[in-house]
C-alpha cells in the first residue's frame, strides 16, 4: 500500500506537552507508544485527511476552509480503541461545529479518502496487542484536557517533508532590562507597550495586532520586562519592532500628565517558557 499524503492540525506547545505526557506514560508502562517513532516530523497532531496524493488545489481549499478557523480550542472527550487484534489507542476530541463542517466539506471535495465522515483524534500508541488494551486504558486514565490547534500542515511521505499551509497565530516572548528613574511607576513600561501595539489603552477586545501581556519585576536596581504575545508569523518581526520602540523611547506619560522615565539596557527575543504555555494558549484564542 502506498504511503498516504496527509493534512494535519498541530497543537500549540502546551497541547504538544499534554499529548507527549501520554506518549511517555505508555512507554513507561512498557507499551507501544508514539514516542517509539523517532522521526523529526513525528509530533502530536490531528489528521484532517489522508489520501494517495494532494494537489495544489486541495492545499488551497484546505487553507481557505480549515486554516482560516485557526487557532481553535478542542477538548478531549475520551479514549478510543481502533483496530482488531492489535489496536490503536487515541484520545477522541470534541471539536467546534464550524471546524467539523469545514473538514467534512474538504474531505467531500478530495478524492481518495478511505474513511467516511471524520473522527477527530490524537493517536497515542499503535499496534498494541488487544490483550494489553485494558492496561493501556488504565495507564492513560481520563484527563479533561483542552488543546489549542494552531497550525495546518501538509505531510509529504515521498519527500519526507512537512510544509505549513498559510500563516497561523503563534505565541512569542520578548525580554528587556530597564534602568528606571527612581520615581518610575512600574506600570509605565506596560502602558508604553500597549499603546504601541494597540494604539490605545482603552479599546474593545481583541487586540488589533497582537494580544499580549506585560510583566515588570525588580531585579536589584534594574527592572526586568517580559512581553508575552500572540501573532501571525509574518507579523512577529513588526510586533517586536514596536515593543522595542516603545521601550527604547524611555518615557511614558500618563493621562494626568505624570511622566515616568527609564533607560533601555537590553532587549531581545526569548522562548516561551513551559510555565507560560497555558497563558500563551489563552492569548492565541483571544
Amino acid at each position: 500500500m502506498p504511503r498516504l499524503h496527509a493534512l494535519e492540525l498541530v497543537p500549540d506547545a502546551a497541547g504538544d506537552d499534554a499529548v507527549r505526557r501520554d506518549w511517555q506514560a505508555l512507554r513507561d508502562a512498557g507499551l507501544p507508544s508514539q514516542l517509539d517513532h523517532t522521526g523529526t516530523t513525528n509530533t502530536p497532531h490531528v489528521t484532517v485527511l489522508a489520501v494517495p496524493a494532494i494537489d495544489a488545489a486541495t492545499e488551497t481549499r484546505a487553507a481557505d476552509l480549515v486554516g482560516t478557523l485557526l487557532p481553535v480550542t478542542v477538548r478531549v472527550s475520551g479514549l478510543a480503541l481502533l483496530g482488531g487484534q492489535k489496536v490503536t489507542v487515541a484520545r477522541v476530541l470534541d471539536v467546534p461545529p464550524a471546524l467539523v463542517r469545514a473538514v467534512l466539506d474538504l474531505r467531500e471535495q478530495t478524492d481518495g479518502e478511505r474513511h467516511a465522515g471524520w473522527l477527530p483524534h490524537v493517536t497515542l500508541g499503535r499496534r498494541i496487542p488487544r490483550t494489553d488494551a485494558p492496561r493501556a486504558l488504565a495507564t492513560l486514565g481520563y484527563d479533561d484536557v483542552a488543546l489549542t490547534l494552531t497550525t495546518l500542515r501538509r505531510w509529504d511521505p515521498e519527500h519526507h517533508e512537512v510544509r505549513i499551509l498559510g500563516t497561523m497565530r503563534q505565541a512569542y516572548a520578548h525580554d528587556a532590562v530597564l534602568d528606571p528613574d527612581p520615581a518610575l511607576d512600574h506600570r509605565a513600561p506596560g502602558g508604553a507597550v500597549t499603546l504601541a501595539l494597540c494604539g490605545s489603552l482603552d479599546h474593545a477586545p481583541p487586540c488589533p495586532l497582537a494580544p499580549h501581556h506585560t510583566t515588570v519585576e525588580a531585579e536589584g536596581a534594574l527592572l526586568s520586562v517580559r512581553v508575552l504575545f500572540a501573532a501571525e508569523a509574518d507579523d512577529e518581526p513588526h510586533v517586536r519592532e514596536l515593543v522595542e520602540q516603545a521601550l527604547s523611547s524611555g518615557r511614558w506619560a500618563y493621562p494626568d500628565g505624570v511622566v515616568s522615565t527609564w533607560t533601555l539596557v537590553s532587549s531581545g527575543p526569548d522562548d516561551v517558557h513551559p510555565t507560560e504555555r497555558e497563558h500563551a494558549s489563552r492569548l492565541l484564542v483571544s
